[in-house]
Order: structure tokens, then C-alpha cells, then sequence
């Protein structure tokens, strides 16, 4: 499998990711050691959602990345993975895709409020 590292034809998350209909669930790992799980979204609607946020979200080359950050895990229904880190404070993925607030909240809802991430994972 390829992936896509520069393009500088691109216009959104899609021209970098071929992931539509293709992801299982979104593991949320430590930027520590990118291997610590810290959550994981299992919910076929919110994983979707986040999906099409993803691909029809724009690429921003002049955001600088800061701030916390978490690497999300995207595991594919073949059993590979795609794998980007987040940088939370810009609604930044790497390859300067820029996403929205929406895909933002429920990355941290998952990571820890009980009460939307059961929404969510459930």
C-alpha cells in the first residue's frame, strides 16, 4: 500500500486519503509513544461522520502546528492503518489537512467526557 506524503495539487483530506467506506473504528493514541490507547471510537455513525469531515475538509499550509496533540489511528476494514497525528489547538491533521470544530469536539469528547462519548462509542 501508498500513501500519498506530498501532493501540492491538494484541495482537501481526500486528495490525500483514500479512506471513504474503508475505516472500522478510530483509535485516539498518546503523541508520547504513539502506541498507548487512549480511546478508541468504535460507533459506525460517528466514525462515518468523522470520515466525510476528514475528506471534504480543506488543506491549509500556513497553520502553524502547537499546541496538544494526539495521534489518531484509523483501522481500515482490510486490518491495515492509517495513522496522522492531531494537533488540537489549531484543528490541525497532519498534511495540513485543517478540520472543523465538530471533528475536533468529538475526538476530545472521546478522549474523556463521559456523557458525549457514550453517545459516540455506544
Amino acid at each position: 500500500m501508498f500513501e500519498a506524503y506530498q501532493n501540492p495539487e491538494a484541495k482537501t483530506g481526500a486528495d490525500y486519503l483514500d479512506i471513504k467506506d474503508k475505516v472500522e473504528s478510530i483509535g485516539i493514541n498518546s503523541d508520547q509513544d504513539g502506541v498507548t490507547e487512549l480511546a478508541r471510537i468504535k460507533n459506525a455513525k460517528a466514525v462515518e461522520r468523522l470520515v466525510d469531515i476528514l475528506l471534504s475538509s480543506k488543506i491549509e499550509t500556513s497553520i502553524h502546528r502547537e499546541g496538544a496533540r494526539c495521534l489518531l489511528v484509523f483501522y481500515l476494514n482490510d486490518g491495515t492503518t492509517v495513522e496522522r497525528m492531531f494537533w488540537f489547538d489549531v484543528n490541525l491533521l497532519q498534511h495540513d489537512i485543517r478540520v472543523t470544530d465538530e471533528f475536533a469536539a468529538m475526538i476530545k469528547t472521546a478522549m474523556g467526557d463521559e456523557d458525549l462519548s457514550r453517545n459516540i462509542d455506544n
